[in-house]
């Protein structure tokens, strides 16, 4: 009994996973439309931590959210525009690529306590 319990159990927990992860990725009351997905890229020496803020706007509406991972991280969000604040916590390097259409915008920074602020409409 306690072994098909535990079966059932186990994708549940992956299942509860996969939709917590793509959830993130909605932004409520955006329209997500391909033409206006936002996509992160967040590279640099293999680990770095990182946390921050990134703020999503759209439809006269912004969204924030509460950034916190390592590198190398991709993150993508429908939307007009977004606002990054992202502090370096470990020693290495990070470059942030942010795109949207044909337009692209990189950053970089160095050294454990480093803040970018990065605005991209």
């Amino acid at each position: 009994m306690k072994l098909a319990l535990w079966l059932m159990l186990v994708p549940l927990a992956v299942m509860v996973t996969d939709l917590s992860a793509a959830k993130a990725r909605q932004v409520p009351g955006i329209q997500q439309d391909t033409k206006q997905m936002i996509y992160i890229a967040i590279s640099g020496t293999h680990g770095a931590r990182y946390s921050g803020t990134l703020t999503v706007h759209g439809n006269s509406e912004s969204y924030s959210y509460s950034l916190e991972g390592s590198a190398p991280s991709q993150l993508e969000y429908p939307g007009e525009g977004v606002t990054l604040e992202v502090t370096l916590q470990s020693e290495g390097n990070l470059a942030i690529e942010v795109r949207k259409g044909s337009n692209r915008s990189t950053s970089r920074m160095d050294g454990a306590g480093s803040v970018m602020r990065l605005s991209v409409q």
